[in-house]
């Protein structure tokens, strides 16, 4: 379960190069996002993938 309020987010991303199913190349990104409570215990990281 996740904390209503974290005092610290860290937010990075991974860009990559696909193929779309046109053939066509483009720009992808996986999010990683890092949660610190206000006890200061690490959370967990979650990964997101955002597709347009």
């Amino acid at each position: 379960m996740l904390d209503p309020v974290y005092a610290i987010c860290r937010l990075d991303a991974i860009h990559y190069k696909v193929k779309d199913e046109t053939g066509r190349v483009v720009s992808r990104a996986i999010y990683n996002v890092l949660g610190i409570n206000k006890e200061r215990a690490q959370g967990t990281s979650w990964y997101v993938y955002l597709q347009e």
